[in-house]
């Protein structure tokens, strides 16, 4: 598991210094690509397979987001741009510890 997980961040490593010139926010927009797209496949198959699923409810796709819903994207969000910007400027032993 850790091999696993040790490729992965040598591979996002290699991925974000192979074109420095290129911006942050571009090269996150790179990396996070693939898994917006599952993440979408799967909202998709949850809408046409479950017709009970709550996102056919009133709240639609943002039924059951609260206050404390929102600050854990919020951090999610600043955590990913800080692990970008530490594989950008630093080093991939540096983000370990």
């Amino acid at each position: 598991g850790s091999c696993i997980a040790a490729s992965s961040n040598v591979f996002c490593e290699w991925l974000v210094k192979q074109r420095p010139e290129d911006s942050l926010h571009l090269q996150n927009l790179q990396l996070y690509f693939f898994g917006v797209v599952l993440n979408a496949m799967t909202l998709f198959y949850k809408v046409v397979a479950e017709p009970s699923s709550p996102i056919h409810g009133p709240g639609g796709f943002l039924a059951g987001y609260t206050f404390y819903v929102w600050l854990i994207v919020f951090l999610g969000s600043i955590s990913g741009i800080a692990i970008s910007a530490t594989l950008k400027f630093a080093d991939n032993i540096v983000l370990i510890f």
